[in-house]
């Protein structure tokens, strides 16, 4: 959704640029933004720091661009060398990767032995990246601070306000909608356990499709209460967020999710769909700031139900949670001021060259 959705159309719909996405997968055919496939990328994340590199080595060596904007860390190690062959290079950081190799965050996927190894590496590379590329594009304020590179800029995840706008979401259909991954990361055990004890409540899950034994874990304990309703387009997302009473925006408790701001945040507040999000340090700032739902009191199955149960019991309060966060989309949840900024950064490296 950032990728394409956000920066591309947009630096696409500016008629000032031909833009092309390196990646696998298909886009739509209405788009002017042009597809230049790559093999699928590893589903396990050590193998994308092995196989990653060479993938985008081996595609840089072959294609000339005026800009490159690199997206995944793992081709990071191309985009330097792109860098120092005089190529103007822009590092996307929409991820807190100090933050997840400061600390034990690192632990899921890399071997007790090897992570201060892995620390200590990708934190050279992060500053060899920040100290060669033309500029860096930060997802967040806090994201932003951890660079030093003059070129820096802050491009969010806001909505653009106009896909949602005929989001109509209904207090009465009883159905929580969860976007993204079903994994430890995304709570996603800890919100089947809660389900359980709300029998009049449903759960749609959005997203690519889920892993077979987490799925059928899900349905063995919720049965027809949850479905898997797959990956959407914008349309699609708007029509099942209008079935629904409530978004989730549920991310663990580590130090990268507590300065994440995801798309489904942003898109949520944009629809007038009321969030019941787990208390991370940056769910719990755009919460209060957009008074658009409930924070659970702890990452736990008994503190989820609980916020379930609370944004269901009140009507009116529900209404006002949804025409809160819809005013409050229209104030600081936008696209705009992102894409201007984006915009400005692609013009002065444009100036530059």
């Amino acid at each position: 959704m950032r990728i394409f959705e956000r920066e591309a159309r947009s630096l696409a719909d500016s008629g000032e640029y031909e833009v092309h996405i390196a990646g696998a997968g298909v886009l739509p055919n209405d788009t002017p933004v042009r597809l230049l496939p790559l093999p699928p990328r590893p589903t396990r994340r050590v193998s994308r720091f092995t196989r990653g590199p060479y993938d985008a080595w081996k595609f840089a060596r072959t294609h000339d661009f005026d800009i490159w904007h690199f997206h995944d860390p793992e081709a990071l190690p191309v985009a330097i060398w792109l860098a120092r062959r005089g190529k103007t290079v822009i590092w996307d950081a929409h991820e807190d990767y100090s933050a997840e190799v400061a600390s034990d965050g690192a632990k899921s996927w890399v071997p007790g032995p090897l992570r201060g190894i892995t620390r200590s590496a990708l934190s050279r590379l992060l500053t060899t990246t920040d100290n060669s590329v033309a500029a860096v594009v930060a997802a967040t304020d806090t994201i932003s601070s951890r660079y030093r590179n003059p070129r820096t800029v802050v491009v969010g995840n806001e909505a653009r306000l106009s896909d949602f706008a005929d989001c109509a979401p209904t207090f009465t259909s009883r159905q929580v909608l969860f976007t993204g991954s079903p994994t430890d990361g995304h709570c996603f055990p800890q919100l089947i356990s809660a389900l359980e004890s709300l029998p009049d409540v449903t759960l749609a899950v959005a997203g690519h499709p889920p892993d077979e034994a987490v799925w059928a874990d899900a349905t063995r304990r919720l049965g027809p209460r949850v479905r898997h309703v797959g990956w959407l387009d914008r349309a699609g997302l708007s029509a099942i967020i209008s079935k629904a009473s409530v978004g989730l925006v549920l991310y663990s408790d580590t130090a990268a999710h507590a300065v994440n701001a995801g798309n489904k945040l942003f898109e949520f507040v944009a629809a007038g769909l009321p969030i019941v999000a787990t208390p991370t340090l940056s769910n719990r700032r755009y919460l209060a700031d957009s008074h658009g739902g409930v924070i659970a009191d702890d990452f736990s199955p008994s503190g989820l139900r609980i916020a379930i149960a609370e944004a269901f019991s009140d009507r009116g309060r529900w209404e006002d949670w949804a025409s809160a966060g819809r005013s409050w989309a229209l104030s600081h949840g936008s696209w705009e001021a992102s894409e201007r900024r984006l915009l400005d950064l692609y013009a002065d490296l444009t100036a530059a060259d």
